[in-house]
Protein backbone atom coordinates (compact mmCIF):
# COMPACT_ATOMS: atom_id res chain seq x y z
CA UNK A 1 0.00 0.00 0.00
CA UNK A 2 2.13 2.76 0.60
CA UNK A 3 4.10 1.83 -2.52
CA UNK A 4 1.42 2.81 -4.28
CA UNK A 5 0.65 5.84 -2.66
CA UNK A 6 4.31 6.97 -2.93
CA UNK A 7 3.80 5.89 -7.13
CA UNK A 8 0.51 8.36 -6.97
CA UNK A 9 2.46 11.06 -5.36
CA UNK A 10 5.22 10.71 -7.69
CA UNK A 11 3.15 11.07 -10.54
CA UNK A 12 0.71 14.00 -9.10
CA UNK A 13 3.81 15.82 -8.47
CA UNK A 14 5.19 15.32 -11.95
CA UNK A 15 2.19 16.68 -13.42
CA UNK A 16 1.87 19.46 -11.35
CA UNK A 17 5.28 20.28 -12.05
CA UNK A 18 4.64 20.32 -15.99
CA UNK A 19 2.04 22.40 -15.70
CA UNK A 20 3.39 25.12 -13.71
CA UNK A 21 7.06 24.68 -16.45
CA UNK A 22 4.53 25.37 -19.01
CA UNK A 23 2.74 28.31 -17.75
CA UNK A 24 6.21 29.92 -16.24
CA UNK A 25 7.76 29.85 -20.05
CA UNK A 26 4.34 31.16 -21.41
CA UNK A 27 4.78 34.07 -19.41
CA UNK A 28 8.64 34.01 -19.72
CA UNK A 29 8.36 34.28 -23.54
CA UNK A 30 5.12 36.48 -23.53
CA UNK A 31 6.79 39.23 -21.05
CA UNK A 32 10.08 39.18 -23.36
CA UNK A 33 7.84 40.05 -26.25
CA UNK A 34 6.52 43.16 -24.92
CA UNK A 35 9.79 44.14 -23.17
CA UNK A 36 11.47 43.54 -26.45
CA UNK A 37 8.99 45.39 -28.40
CA UNK A 38 9.85 48.15 -26.45
CA UNK A 39 13.03 48.24 -26.40
CA UNK A 40 12.99 48.34 -30.59
CA UNK A 41 10.38 51.44 -29.93
CA UNK A 42 13.36 53.34 -28.07
CA UNK A 43 16.41 51.94 -30.50
CA UNK A 44 13.64 53.88 -32.84
CA UNK A 45 13.54 56.90 -31.04
CA UNK A 46 16.96 56.90 -29.73
CA UNK A 47 18.46 57.11 -33.94
CA UNK A 48 16.23 60.16 -34.13
CA UNK A 49 18.65 63.26 -34.40
CA UNK A 50 17.68 67.05 -34.79
CA UNK A 51 19.85 66.98 -37.83
CA UNK A 52 17.92 64.42 -39.62
CA UNK A 53 16.15 65.20 -42.69
CA UNK A 54 12.70 65.73 -41.67
CA UNK A 55 11.38 62.96 -43.72
CA UNK A 56 13.56 60.37 -42.08
CA UNK A 57 13.10 61.82 -38.55
CA UNK A 58 9.16 61.23 -39.15
CA UNK A 59 9.48 57.72 -40.58
CA UNK A 60 11.76 56.51 -37.14
CA UNK A 61 9.08 58.67 -35.39
CA UNK A 62 6.29 56.55 -36.98
CA UNK A 63 7.91 53.37 -36.62
CA UNK A 64 8.17 53.89 -33.13
CA UNK A 65 4.46 54.83 -32.40
CA UNK A 66 3.78 51.50 -34.17
CA UNK A 67 6.14 49.64 -32.12
CA UNK A 68 4.85 51.37 -29.02
CA UNK A 69 1.04 49.93 -30.24
CA UNK A 70 2.56 46.69 -30.72
CA UNK A 71 3.74 46.45 -27.48
CA UNK A 72 0.38 47.46 -25.75
CA UNK A 73 -1.42 44.75 -28.04
CA UNK A 74 1.06 42.17 -27.27
CA UNK A 75 0.20 43.27 -23.66
CA UNK A 76 -3.35 42.11 -23.35
CA UNK A 77 -2.41 38.13 -24.14
CA UNK A 78 0.04 38.55 -20.99
CA UNK A 79 -2.97 39.10 -18.45
CA UNK A 80 -3.94 35.83 -19.35
CA UNK A 81 -0.73 34.20 -19.19
CA UNK A 82 -0.19 35.88 -15.71
CA UNK A 83 -3.49 34.43 -14.49
CA UNK A 84 -2.50 31.20 -15.27
CA UNK A 85 0.75 31.50 -13.14
CA UNK A 86 -1.36 32.84 -10.37
CA UNK A 87 -3.46 29.65 -10.80
CA UNK A 88 -0.47 27.54 -10.84
CA UNK A 89 1.18 28.90 -8.09
CA UNK A 90 2.99 29.23 -6.04
CA UNK A 91 2.77 32.37 -3.80
CA UNK A 92 6.46 33.39 -4.61
CA UNK A 93 5.45 32.59 -8.94
CA UNK A 94 2.66 34.87 -8.58
CA UNK A 95 4.54 37.43 -6.65
CA UNK A 96 7.21 37.27 -9.07
CA UNK A 97 4.90 37.28 -12.11
CA UNK A 98 2.88 40.49 -10.70
CA UNK A 99 6.28 42.07 -9.92
CA UNK A 100 7.52 41.78 -13.87
CA UNK A 101 4.27 42.72 -15.06
CA UNK A 102 3.65 45.83 -13.26
CA UNK A 103 7.34 47.17 -13.78
CA UNK A 104 6.16 47.58 -17.56
CA UNK A 105 4.00 50.11 -17.00
CA UNK A 106 6.90 52.91 -15.69
CA UNK A 107 8.70 51.43 -19.30
CA UNK A 108 5.84 51.70 -21.20
CA UNK A 109 5.02 55.37 -19.86
CA UNK A 110 9.03 56.26 -20.35
CA UNK A 111 8.79 55.32 -24.06
CA UNK A 112 5.68 57.35 -24.63
CA UNK A 113 6.96 60.18 -22.56
CA UNK A 114 9.83 60.36 -25.09
CA UNK A 115 7.77 59.71 -28.47
CA UNK A 116 5.64 62.72 -27.37
CA UNK A 117 9.23 64.51 -26.80
CA UNK A 118 9.79 63.77 -29.77
CA UNK A 119 6.22 64.63 -31.17
CA UNK A 120 6.61 68.39 -29.73
CA UNK A 121 10.76 68.47 -30.59
CA UNK A 122 11.50 68.96 -27.27
CA UNK A 123 13.16 65.64 -26.48
CA UNK A 124 16.14 65.49 -24.42
CA UNK A 125 18.88 63.05 -23.47
CA UNK A 126 16.85 62.56 -19.86
CA UNK A 127 14.28 60.68 -22.21
CA UNK A 128 16.89 58.16 -23.10
CA UNK A 129 17.62 57.54 -19.88
CA UNK A 130 14.72 57.32 -17.90
CA UNK A 131 13.70 54.95 -20.65
CA UNK A 132 16.98 53.15 -20.50
CA UNK A 133 16.08 53.07 -16.51
CA UNK A 134 13.03 51.67 -16.80
CA UNK A 135 13.91 48.79 -19.16
CA UNK A 136 16.58 48.59 -16.49
CA UNK A 137 14.12 47.51 -13.77
CA UNK A 138 11.56 45.85 -15.64
CA UNK A 139 14.00 43.46 -16.72
CA UNK A 140 15.64 42.46 -13.39
CA UNK A 141 11.63 41.96 -12.43
CA UNK A 142 11.71 39.56 -15.03
CA UNK A 143 14.72 38.26 -14.07
CA UNK A 144 13.48 37.45 -10.62
CA UNK A 145 10.42 35.23 -11.75
CA UNK A 146 12.85 33.40 -13.61
CA UNK A 147 15.28 32.59 -10.86
CA UNK A 148 12.40 31.88 -8.67
CA UNK A 149 10.86 29.25 -11.56
CA UNK A 150 13.07 26.15 -10.86
CA UNK A 151 12.59 26.27 -6.87
CA UNK A 152 8.35 25.99 -8.23
CA UNK A 153 9.26 23.16 -10.43
CA UNK A 154 12.18 21.49 -8.73
CA UNK A 155 10.98 17.55 -7.55
CA UNK A 156 9.35 17.78 -4.00
CA UNK A 157 11.26 15.24 -2.19
CA UNK A 158 10.32 15.69 1.03
CA UNK A 159 7.77 13.05 2.38
CA UNK A 160 8.75 10.84 -0.31
CA UNK A 161 11.19 9.13 2.33
CA UNK A 162 9.42 7.31 5.26
CA UNK A 163 10.93 7.73 8.01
Amino acid sequence: MGQARLQIEAERSRALRESRKSAYVAFAEGWNLVHGTLGEAGIKLGGIAASDPLEEREERRQAARRLWNEARALHRPLDRLMAVVYVEGPSEMRDAAAAATGALAPHFSAVMAWLHAVDGETETPQHAMERDRTSSDAYAKYLAFLYAAPDAVLPDVRGLMEP
